[in-house]
């Protein structure tokens, strides 16, 4: 048979693989090398058997005419042990079968050589040998035992058997014969002369007529006559025969014999044959087009999925041409070995844009092509054997051109973090039939980036339908998929969104509950191609993302071993924090460049968290002090810079509160981004704060209010959260990493008018503004005077708080300039303030005031401030100078009084650490030590505790009865100290209780002590 002919004949059967249509007929010839005789063989020995010799060729008859003689039962054990005298066990041809993933496999043997296959190995088989099994099969998939077999009685051999087969296997028959209309239908181990399969097919056609599909026919023959060939066409039935040409590079299967090895290599060749390569060889153009176009329908397949799994990538056609390795051998972190010689040359003279060999189209589609895999995280290619050579990988930057340098579409603004944008491109935007599946896809995505969950469900739902309508079935399963991750959890993350009612979210819920992901998967099958459909199972299987996590977690467990053995002197050189990189932005861009929605609803937001740690961590080992063996050894094994996607990474999956204390417990400050990357995030974070208003092209130094963003904000309570947890990461980045004094300024600037026009009543919590006020305190000095006095007036003119940002303000303000006064704090404002906002600034809101405020201001404090219980407030005002009523100041003193007095009901002597008992006494004792408050009744009060007495006397206190322990609640308060050092049982205690214990606490208060007597001296 030509080669062209016979690889037509296998594409065909492979499309119907593909698409799940290929039906199997397995005859006598499979089972030949497992022992079983052929229908003429086992005919020939039967005639053995018979009474008398017979000059017959119908072997219908001879059967017949050998259950005449002998009867039903020692006809059936005749033919049995004819049949089964020389049997073994399955055979290859049996097992390869199944490994053509045909729907239903249907034969004419009466052997079990099928069903212990499907025993042995789990496959979703149903069997059906008679009639009523086919009602009650478990699975979609049937093996119909077609000719019936012994132990069901039903074994079709003789005569009458076929005479009456209509009658008694009804069901079976319309079954089999149905499957001719739509299926495609492969025969195997049959021969031309096959008296089955001529009657089989005589009565297929005279009940479909020419409206059949046509069936194949594979023989092992070389040549088989022409006229042969034609009677079968006219039959509907296409001979495949072997092929020299197209099997020679096939191997030979040493289990079987000669025939068999022929069937088996023709069945291999139809399993492993490539369609999508073949599709491209039947083109016939230039090599240099041929091999562009290669590489560029291999990608654009999968059009709208920007990222592919690495893993995936290698194993496309034509990169992985000629491969005889494991196609992941074939990528090496973001290298990419191409094993196609000429593919890897084209791409190496490619000479970008200007490249004057290639035409126009040429030059798109092999730019697409690279765009590709500079997405995928793959950015260089080298040729096979030469992946150690640095100097022959090709940079595929530099054969990039970008059509996109300012992309304007609601992803990319995401990105940039332009929020008013990407609000006023959603609320324009609809997805119709007139709209690009890949801009919905955007759409839907962008809108659960910005956690509008419930318009994302709702945006997937639509792209399903349009997508099924196109047929483009790897998008409808990517919104199915999406649908399956939101709906579970709509409830919860709308819990508090007045837009949408109970029953809207319910029923969301409901529906996502009932989505079979197994069933889209297997829809999809029959509509993409192999690759494509291995794409979307690993998105529902999540095996790649779980081993990015995988890898993830085994850095971020090993990098801090690292960091111990360099702070004991050892030294450790490794590409951990590259390899890190390359997981991490991997993971993030496969699921961002492929719509695929998984951060806050699994492990991936975790370990995203973690790895930022870990990057802070190198950056940490870049800055300790190396000894001269380490410096020789440390290179890679440290962070010498933070980019751009790393600060993405930080403001989008950070929690707060653990990054700040993370970097708080390293210890650093003005970690670096690299020169590049230093514009972007400075831009990106002047967009973030520019989002809040707008400017007049007329009168450009003009802002005003963006109310799109501003309304966004307010109503809806999802974007809310994410515009305050950006907002706080954000701060926390300007804290702890290094900007110029300009890029400080600028950016304070616009965050100025940024918590102008959202007001700081959004930010309820302290957790909200906490990172501003560390922020402040740490960059005040570069922040400057007059921006923190711009910050000051927007808190006196649009809330009125007088919480910790507003004294934290004052405070820099009052450092920066020590004449400041708060001029704009109005006396109403402050007539009203509630004590629980101001009771813990008093102090710098009283001092920042204008004099002739003061008193009115302190006046309302005092009318509400209660002894019994704001004795903390009061001990403060004493200790800042602060003027208070002499009224005040002795209730305040018989409240500390009845706390001396009764302090043995409250407090036990092993109680000294908690402060909250204890503190009002201390400060009290203090105001006394500085000689702020006099007390002459204090030495005649009836003072029962220990740790009281000591406090008001340390001097006389009787020493035997010395706690050493009580010393370290006096840690921050110099007055007691500056005492305890001319006490000399407390040095001698606390000397001797040093030798003998370690307390780190005691240690420092020791050298204090010694400090202060030394100072005296």
């Amino acid at each position: 048979m030509k080669k062209n002919k016979f690889n037509n004949n296998v594409s065909l059967i492979k499309k119907a693989i593909n698409n799940d249509k290929l039906v199997i007929f397995a005859g006598a010839g499979v089972s030949k090398d497992s022992g079983i005789p052929l229908w003429n063989e086992l005919i020939d020995d039967i005639k053995n058997y018979l009474n008398e010799d017979l000059n017959e060729n119908d072997p219908l008859k001879i059967a017949q005419i050998l259950y005449n003689e002998k009867g039903e039962k020692e006809y059936n054990d005749i033919i049995k042990n004819l049949l089964y005298k020389n049997k073994s066990i399955y055979n290859p041809i049996h097992e390869i079968i199944f490994d053509l993933n045909p729907q239903h496999v249907i034969t004419t043997n009466y052997d079990h050589y099928f069903e212990d296959i499907i025993k042995n190995t789990g496959l979703p088989f149903s069997v059906v040998s008679k009639d009523i099994d086919l009602p009650y099969a478990e699975y979609k998939n049937l093996l119909i035992k077609y000719h019936g077999d012994f132990e069901n009685k039903n074994v079709i051999f003789k005569e009458t058997d076929y005479l009456e087969f209509s009658k008694n296997n009804t069901l079976k028959e319309i079954f089999v014969k149905s499957l001719f209309s739509n299926k495609v239908i492969l025969f195997v181990g049959y021969r031309v002369g096959d008296i089955n399969l001529k009657l089989l097919i005589r009565e297929i056609q005279f009940i479909l007529t020419k409206h059949h599909q046509r069936a194949y026919l594979l023989s092992h023959n070389l040549d088989i006559p022409d006229s042969e060939i034609k009677y079968f066409e006219n039959l509907g039935i296409n001979i495949i025969n072997y092929c020299d040409q197209s099997l020679c590079s096939v191997k030979d299967n040493k289990d079987l014999s000669s025939i068999g090895q022929s069937v088996y290599k023709q069945l291999e060749y139809i399993r492993d044959f490539d369609l999508f390569e073949y599709e491209r060889c039947k083109r016939n153009i230039s090599l240099k087009s041929k091999l562009i176009n290669d590489l560029y329908n291999s990608l654009h397949r999968f059009y709208y999925f920007k990222v592919l799994p690495k893993n995936l990538l290698a194993t496309l056609f034509p990169l992985n041409k000629n491969s005889k390795n494991n196609k992941n051998y074939n990528i090496r972190g973001n290298i990419l070995t191409c094993n196609n010689e000429e593919l890897f040359d084209l791409i190496k003279d490619y000479d970008g844009i200007n490249d004057p060999t290639l035409n126009r189209e040429e030059k798109h589609k092999l730019n697409f092509s690279i765009s590709r895999l500079l997405y995928s995280n793959i950015y260089y290619i080298v040729k096979k054997g030469e992946e150690r050579d640095r100097d022959k990988q090709i940079n595929l930057f530099d054969k990039y051109f970008s059509n996109d340098e300012n992309c304007n579409c609601i992803d990319c603004n995401i990105g940039y973090l332009k929020y008013s944008d990407v609000i006023h491109k959603i609320e324009e935007y609809n997805i119709t039939d007139d709209s690009k599946l890949e801009e919905d896809l955007v759409y839907a995505y962008s809108l659960y980036q910005i956690r509008e969950y419930y318009r994302s469900y709702k945006a997937y739902e639509q792209i399903e339908i349009k997508s099924n309508r196109l047929k483009q079935m790897d998008v409808s399963f990517i919104s199915v998929y999406n649908m399956k991750r939101i709906g579970p959890h709509i409830q919860n993350l709308h819990l508090l969104d007045p837009r949408y009612s109970y029953d809207n979210l319910q029923e969301i819920e409901n529906l996502s509950k009932k989505i079979d992901l197994d069933k889209n998967l297997s829809k999809s099958r029959y509509f993409v191609d192999q690759d494509i459909y291995n794409f979307l199972k690993e998105v529902r299987d999540g095996i790649y993302i779980q081993r990015l996590c995988n890898e993830i977690d085994d850095f971020y467990n090993k990098i801090p071993k690292d960091l111990d053995i360099i702070k004991h002197g050892g030294a450790v050189n490794s590409p951990d924090y590259f390899n890190l990189y390359n997981a991490v932005k991997q993971l993030n861009d496969f699921l961002k460049g492929s719509f695929i929605i998984g951060n806050g609803f699994s492990a991936i937001e975790y370990s995203i968290n973690k790895s930022i740690k870990t990057f802070i961590l190198g950056f940490y080992i870049g800055t300790l002090k190396l000894n001269f063996s380490q410096k020789g050894f440390i290179g890679k094994s440290k962070l010498d810079s933070f980019n751009h996607f790393l600060f993405e990474l930080i403001i989008d999956y950070s929690d707060p509160k653990e990054l700040s204390n993370f970097i708080a417990k390293q210890n650093i400050s003005n970690i670096q981004f690299d020169e590049k990357s230093q514009n972007q995030v400075f831009n990106c974070i002047t967009n973030f704060f520019k989002s809040a208003y707008t400017t007049d092209n007329i009168r450009p130094k003009e802002k005003y209010k963006n109310k799109i963003f501003i309304n966004y904000f307010n109503y809806s309570h999802n974007f809310n959260k994410k515009i305050i947890h950006q907002f706080k990461n954000i701060c926390i980045v300007l804290t702890h990493f290094e900007f110029s004094e300009s890029h400080i300024k600028r950016i304070f600037s616009d965050l100025n008018i940024f918590v102008n026009y959202i007001t700081f009543a959004n930010f309820v919590r302290y957790e909200d503004y906490k990172y501003l006020i560390t922020f402040i305190n740490i960059k005040y000095e570069i922040i400057g005077y007059d921006l923190l006095l711009e910050t000051l007036n927007i808190l006196n003119s649009e809330i009125q708080i007088y919480n910790e940002l507003y004294s934290t303000i004052l405070e820099r303000l009052k450092d920066l300039n020590t004449e400041f006064i708060n001029e704009g704090s109005t006396y109403n404002t402050l007539e009203s303030a509630d004590l629980s906002e101001v009771r813990y600034n008093i102090p710098i809101i009283y001092n920042t005031l204008p004099v002739k405020k003061r008193n009115s201001f302190i006046k309302k404090i005092e009318e509400e401030l209660n002894p019994d219980s704001d004795y903390n407030i009061i001990s403060e005002l004493l200790l800042e100078n602060i003027p208070l009523k002499k009224e005040l100041k002795n209730r305040y003193i018989k409240t500390i009084h009845k706390k001396l007095e009764f302090g043995e009901q409250i407090l036990k002597d092993d109680d000294y650490k908690m402060n909250f008992l204890i503190m009002p006494i201390i400060q009290y004792i203090e105001l006394i030590n500085l000689g702020i408050l006099k007390d002459p009744k204090l030495s005649s009060l009836n003072i029962v505790n220990e740790l009281f007495k000591f406090i008001v006397n340390p001097r006389d206190y009787d020493k035997s009865k010395f706690n050493i322990e009580w010393l370290e609640v006096f840690y921050y308060y110099d007055s007691y100290i500056d005492i305890f050092s001319r006490i000399e049982y407390i040095i001698e205690e606390l000397e001797y209780f040093l030798i003998n214990n370690n307390n780190d606490k005691l240690n420092e208060i020791y050298f204090k002590l010694k400090k202060r007597l030394y100072d005296k001296i």
